[in-house]
């Protein structure tokens, strides 16, 4: 990253940082910067899942993570985007948390003959194909933490209105908000709340998860006894302090038990399927079968309302993404995008959906 920051800098342009990411939650403006977006010629808005990295976008399109990516050519969205990045890279009163590329020895590169490896590695996935579309859809913008909890339009406007189905794909989904000593009924998640609610007035609902995670276990396995190293166990802590955003304090490792978390996809996954067989809901649950050679990570945060409301977005949904974190997304409300995304999902809901 570094190495990069220092090519656009030496080019003309500039990079700030958002600064402490080791430091206290409460010196700056976020807890993490985890949007995923661009801005290109103040006219298009490219929105994703994926950090930009080779795991979210494969040189080879055949190995990474799954994730939703978009680019709409809109001059209202891509100024409101803008807005927003020219207010998050300015200096803000009690603040102290931005800083340019070079100023600080963390954000320089010093070694001036680093060159970064540029191999590509083929997996065995099989790409599908992209899809351009021309028309007047209705576009919705979602930032965290101003509107990502708003409970009249955005993701939980989307779910309260649907009226016949309901798709989602997530990294991470919490079945309650809180603390480690918070419960389902003493701090409920509005997001868990509003699928139950769609399932409940018979709506078809079906959730993807990503399993679940460790550094030291293949991302491939579901069960908690068999342990293999990762490929790059760099790369999996990565996604660890990146994107498990429920933790409150900063990871730690131990051999341990450890009691099981209440806020995980396991434990989302088991409430969502006990509430829908003692009520017969529509709604089914299932882990994402992932491979180290084909989709290693499902990295996405999307959803798919009435096959016509589509969510793209980098927001998890836990309560660190929808309040503390800088997020961005975008709900397009159009059948011939949502049609696109659909194919995407009933792909992988036949072949990559582990029932277990």
């Amino acid at each position: 990253e570094l190495y990069i920051a220092k090519l656009i800098v030496d080019a003309g342009g500039k990079v700030i940082y958002l600064h402490s990411d080791t430091g206290p939650r409460d010196d700056r403006r976020f807890r993490f910067l985890h949007a995923k977006y661009l801005v290109v010629d103040e006219e298009t808005v490219f929105l994703s899942s994926e950090n930009f990295a080779n795991n979210g976008f494969s040189p080879t399109g055949t190995v990474g993570s799954r994730g939703w990516v978009i680019s709409v050519k809109n001059s209202d969205l891509a100024r409101d985007y803008l807005n927003i990045f020219a207010s998050d890279t300015a200096p803000t009163s009690g603040y102290n948390d931005l800083v340019p590329y070079g100023a600080l020895p963390e954000y320089t590169l010093l070694d001036p003959d680093y060159k970064p490896k540029e191999s590509e590695t083929d997996g065995t996935y099989l790409p599908r194909r992209r899809a351009s579309m021309k028309g007047i859809f209705a576009l919705e913008r979602v930032v965290s933490p101003d509107d990502s909890s708003a409970t009249t339009r955005a993701i939980l406007g989307a779910l309260h209105s649907a009226e016949e189905s309901i798709e989602i794909q997530a990294l991470s989904f919490s079945p309650h908000w809180g603390g480690t000593g918070s419960t389902i009924d003493s701090d409920p998640s509005p997001l868990a709340d509003a699928v139950l609610a769609a399932a409940r007035r018979g709506l078809r609902v079906r959730v993807l998860l990503n399993p679940l995670f460790s550094p030291f276990r293949t991302k491939a396995t579901l069960v908690e006894d068999e342990r293999e190293e990762l490929d790059d166990p760099w790369q999996g802590l990565l996604h660890l302090w990146q994107d498990l955003c429920w933790l409150e304090s900063p990871l730690s490792f131990s051999t341990e038990e450890k009691r099981p978390d209440t806020r995980s996809n396991r434990a989302l996954l088991e409430h969502f399927r006990a509430v829908a067989a003692a009520e017969s809901l529509d709604l089914q649950t299932s882990f994402f079968y992932l491979t180290k050679e084909g989709i290693r990570n499902l990295h996405n945060k999307g959803m798919i309302v009435d096959g016509r409301k589509t969510l793209i977005s980098s927001i998890n949904w836990v309560e660190n993404s929808v309040k503390n974190n800088r997020e961005t997304a975008v709900i397009v409300d159009s059948p011939e995008v949502g049609a696109f995304y659909q194919r995407l999902f009933e792909v992988d809901w036949k072949y990559f959906r582990n029932n277990r």
